[in-house]
């Protein structure tokens, strides 16, 4: 959890940006590691499938990329913490929201209604885990 402090010195920038590279990371290095599972050992794995498994991660990098900026612009502008950490917050919560239109378009599907609530619901989720998490361990 970032404060007001950090934000004005620039470690709520690096927290977030680190965030995000170390979990794109991870989840590609995960992929990597299933794919070996069941691959024939004397065989290296695809160029087309490491591909796809960097891609697959690109959602993580663009969605720690809007709450990144926000926060560098906010420690370069000296914009006020207040409002830069739930502008950062929601640009997340937003992105979450549009997840359910995303994946109906991703399955060839035109969004519905389902679609869009899904969507909502995913992000009043990941909402009340986050404030768990922050309760629980601070």
């Amino acid at each position: 959890m970032t404060s007001a402090e950090d934000v004005e010195d620039g470690r709520a920038v690096l927290v977030v940006l680190g965030t995000t590279v170390t979990t794109f990371l991870a989840h590609v290095v995960a992929h990597a590691v299933g794919g070996a599972i069941d691959a024939d050992p004397d065989q290296p794995r695809p160029r087309a499938q490491r591909r796809a498994d960097l891609r697959d991660a690109v959602p993580i990098l663009s969605s720690g990329s809007l709450p990144t900026l926000v926060l560098l612009l906010a420690w370069l502008l000296a914009l006020d913490p207040a409002v830069a950490l739930p502008l950062a917050g929601a640009a997340v919560v937003v992105r979450l929201a549009g997840m359910g239109v995303l994946v109906a378009r991703l399955e060839g599907r035109a969004p519905s209604p389902r679609s869009w609530w899904a969507g909502v619901v995913l992000a009043v989720a990941s909402s009340v885990i986050v404030v768990l998490k922050v309760v629980l361990t601070h």
